[in-house]
């Protein structure tokens, strides 16, 4: 199996570890985070770089991903409190500190480059 495959698979069970916590009586719900990067002109970017870690966990996230009207979708590992996250796109950067236990989990996150 190649490396995108297990990706793929591990993103998979991911979202399904979300959906049975969504669909349960679990107190601990990690919702995935959306994002919306626009760049330092307020437009949408096509592709974006991540790099972050969550944590108390460290575990590492790098991604090279092509969004659709701006947006990316971050999956959520069991029991992270926070994302710490490097965003870049062309020249332009931002720093972005994410919580587990926001107060709109469902809502986009607003990411300007500059």
């Amino acid at each position: 199996m190649n490396a995108r495959a297990d990706a793929s698979n591990a993103q998979t069970m991911q979202w399904l570890g979300w959906l049975r916590n969504r669909l349960t009586d679990d107190d601990d719900v990690y919702v995935p985070a959306m994002l919306r990067v626009r760049d330092a002109h307020g437009r949408v970017v096509p592709r974006v770089e991540l790099d972050g870690t969550y944590e108390p966990s460290g575990q590492r996230i790098r991604r090279t991903l092509v969004t659709a009207s701006g947006l990316c979708l971050l999956p959520w590992p069991a029991r992270s409190d926070r994302l710490r996250l490097e965003v870049r796109s062309g020249d332009g950067c931002a720093s972005v500190e994410i919580a587990s236990h926001r107060d709109d989990p469902e809502r986009v996150i607003e990411v300007h480059l500059a």
